[in-house]
């Protein structure tokens, strides 16, 4: 709860996009009312471990972002350009882009 109420990406009033990437991945980008901050919300519902391809690009437009996971406090590559990712099963990742 403390990671969701210090990104001003989560507020209740900002913009929400649900994504397709996968029929048991539930993704939304979340972005704050200014639009100064974007999380990308990636949900496994599923019980068993799911591989997504995917091209942040295709969502945000021709930026080049740093990704850093609030969830695990971790940083990872650039997902703009064609990106394989493996979530387990039941496992949420909030990737904030920066």
């Amino acid at each position: 709860l403390n990671v969701r109420k210090s990104d001003p990406a989560f507020h209740p009033n900002g913009d929400q996009k649900v994504i397709s990437l996968h029929p048991a991945i539930f993704a939304v980008l979340r972005s704050s009312p200014a639009g100064e901050s974007h999380v990308l919300c990636l949900h496994n519902v599923a019980d068993q471990n799911v591989d997504i391809e995917f091209n942040l690009n295709s969502v945000m437009g021709e930026v080049d972002y740093k990704i850093n996971d609030l969830l695990n406090n971790q940083t990872r590559s650039n997902l703009g350009e064609t990106k394989s990712l493996t979530i387990q099963p039941y496992q949420v990742l909030w990737l904030k882009l920066e």
